[in-house]
């Protein structure tokens, strides 16, 4: 596929959804997610055992994936 400035990645992959349903699902599930500028230790600080008023609004299951993501990333670097 060409490289184009104004892609729709969401309209590309509802058009191929039936093509790829689990890469679709997964898809929908990474890019639904929002995009921050503050930084993941900022908001997602468990070490003081605190949960701040975003963290709270989340689903458990939500924030465990947070929490698990951060983890796996620190651990690589």
């Amino acid at each position: 596929m060409p490289r184009v400035q104004d892609f729709d990645v969401l309209g590309w992959w509802k058009l191929n959804n039936t093509k790829f349903p689990t890469l679709s699902k997964m898809a929908a599930d990474i890019l639904a997610i929002p995009i921050s500028s503050v930084r993941p230790d900022a908001v997602f600080n468990t070490e003081s055992g605190k949960i701040d008023g975003c963290q709270s609004s989340l689903r458990p299951v939500t924030l465990e994936a947070l929490i698990c993501a951060r983890d796996w990333l620190r651990s690589e670097s």
